[in-house]
């Protein structure tokens, strides 16, 4: 088995991962998953599960095996998220300086846009791999190029960095759930930033919208050193550019620009260098303004009406 289709398989896995379903994955094996507070350590031959034990008594349900580990469901009443690596949560990384000074082998995913852009930090020199195409293969391939390229795999990665939005959610979340997919077999603490945020420090302009389509008729519109908003069309005001290879659905705003959205290109600015774009993500997902909200349904029985 490949290298990629190893990445592929164990993302597979992690599609339980991904936000309002309802498990999280728990690996047995040498070690255990520090994201889970149940999760119990099992050495191989030393500790192994009770061979009579159920699902029900080991308060776990199978999910499969996968290259010679058993992979376990637990519910979200049950877990415990923590970061994990030197940084703890409330401790400040806001630079790529800072996490680079922190991490050296770092990884970078970002998929929001048309072209998957993925960067490897190690040994203070970065490689990149670019590839315009759909995000659940571009992803895996551009990261097993660059893993091979270094003789390194996932085990030998410090920390992930993503773009958590805005962009394109099925981008996003295939990214995050490879990341957190990724920490479960090997820890890693995961940072994040928001794409326009990013061309917003790079185009240094704070007059100057640069937006994302929001869907329902509404954009994301960032200015530098403002907080993300979201905004009807009817209330769009004054200059306004989006970040290169973002799709759209809503109609564009007259007399639109466009700004470069090249990571390779930004992050070797020395202004992007020191910006203050990250954050610690201890459970990776696809940026929202606000949690979604849901209508519980009463059912009832429909009857003929009286005659």
């Amino acid at each position: 088995m490949t290298e990629l289709e190893k990445l592929r398989a164990h993302a597979r896995l992690g599609q339980c991962l991904i936000r309002g379903c309802v498990c999280e994955i728990n690996r047995i094996g040498a070690g255990r998953n520090p994201y889970s507070a149940k999760a119990t350590e099992v050495e191989a031959g030393q500790r192994p599960v009770p061979p009579r034990a159920t699902p029900a008594q080991s308060g776990f349900a199978p999910l499969g095996e996968f290259d010679g580990l058993v992979y376990l469901i637990n519910t979200p009443s049950t877990l415990e998220t923590r970061a994990s690596g030197k940084l703890d949560a409330h401790r400040p990384m806001p630079s790529l300086r800072h996490l680079l000074a922190e991490h050296p082998t770092l990884l970078m995913i970002d998929a929001a846009s048309t072209r998957v852009q993925v960067g490897l930090w190690h040994q203070g020199l970065v490689s990149w791999q670019v590839e315009e195409a759909e995000a659940g293969t571009a992803v895996f391939a551009c990261t097993e190029k660059l893993l091979a390229a270094h003789n390194l795999t996932i085990a030998d990665l410090n920390a992930y960095v993503f773009c958590e939005g805005p962009g394109s959610v099925l981008g996003i979340r295939t990214s995050a759930v490879a990341l957190r997919t990724w920490r479960v077999l090997k820890p890693a603490p995961s940072y994040a930033y928001q794409s326009l945020t990013l061309a917003a420090h790079a185009l240094d302009k704070p007059e100057v919208n640069v937006i994302a389509d929001a869907r329902r008729d509404s954009w994301h519109v960032q200015r530098l050193g403002e907080t993300l908003r979201r905004v009807p069309t009817s209330e769009l005001t004054g200059e306004c550019v989006m970040p290169e290879g973002f799709r759209h659905w809503t109609p564009l705003p007259p007399a639109l620009g466009r700004t470069p959205y090249d990571l390779p290109a930004l992050l070797a600015l020395p202004a992007l260098l020191d910006a203050d774009l990250f954050h610690l993500s201890a459970e990776p997902d696809a940026f929202m303004h606000e949690e979604p909200s849901y209508v519980t349904w009463t059912p009832q029985v429909h009857q003929a009406p009286a005659r």
